[in-house]
């Protein structure tokens, strides 16, 4: 009997260092799959924050040429 309880002992104890194993990778890939979502998002960010810069300078320039305080750049 104690063989037994032993052996049951020991497969309760490696099947719940399996399963806590299988959730760290689980929450390891999770975790890298979120950096990579936070890393495009902040790529993306920055791009648009470029665009807005150059559509503000193009609109400046749209606003002189109409209020004639700088010639029409060709």
């Amino acid at each position: 009997m104690p063989a037994t309880a032993e052996r049951d002992a020991a497969i309760a104890k490696a099947t719940a260092n399996a399963q806590y194993q299988e959730e760290q990778y689980e929450t390891k890939q999770a975790l890298r799959v979120a950096q990579s979502t936070i890393g495009s998002l902040q790529s993306r960010i920055t791009q648009k924050e470029q665009t807005i810069s150059k559509l503000q300078v193009q609109a400046l320039q749209q606003l002189c040429v109409i209020c004639k305080i700088i010639p029409a750049q060709s």
